[in-house]
């Protein structure tokens, strides 16, 4: 073999390499994310749980999932209180989440309206989603700020649930 094709067999052999390595890169990437969202998905279904016990007009849904890879482990929650006549009569608490290796932001939509300033160039967007963590997977840290935002949400939801069903 002449020199010139040596230089394109190497060529080719390191560009293989390179590809094999992209390629399992990808693997151990998606194994990670896959573990993310199966953490978050556990964390997910115990808070769900938790937040039901000792209130019956709470309702807890779970969303999303990924019943592809991991059947029953959720990708988000609603939870709504205070029932009348089989509707629920205060505004949802939802939970969702996305994953990404071992990052996750996790955002809230409690039915409490603000004002999101400079969205829309000048204008503001109303907005009852928010942003309550975001980084890598730390449980405890996750834990405590989706209890508090509950916590947040159920006292409003308590007070609204309570004045409407003692008004009717």
């Amino acid at each position: 073999m002449d020199e010139f094709h040596e230089q394109r067999a190497h060529i080719r052999e390191d560009f293989l390499q390179m590809e094999d390595a992209n390629r399992v890169a990808q693997i151990q990437a998606a194994m990670v994310t896959q573990q993310t969202q199966k953490r978050m998905g556990e964390l997910l279904l115990d808070l769900g749980g938790v937040w039901a016990q000792g209130d019956d007009q709470i309702g807890v849904e779970f969303t999303g999932g990924l019943e592809d890879t991991m059947p029953g482990i959720p990708e988000g929650l609603d939870v709504t209180y205070g029932r009348l006549g089989g509707t629920w009569i205060s505004p949802k608490f939802s939970v969702t989440t996305t994953c990404t290796a071992n990052h996750v932001e996790v955002m809230v939509s409690d039915g409490h309206w603000d004002s999101a300033a400079n969205v829309h160039g000048n204008w503001a967007t109303w907005t009852d989603q928010r942003r309550v963590y975001q980084g890598d997977i730390r449980m405890p840290v996750l834990r405590r700020r989706l209890q508090e935002a509950f916590l947040s949400w159920y006292k409003q939801a308590v007070s609204h649930g309570h004045t409407f069903l003692t008004k009717s």
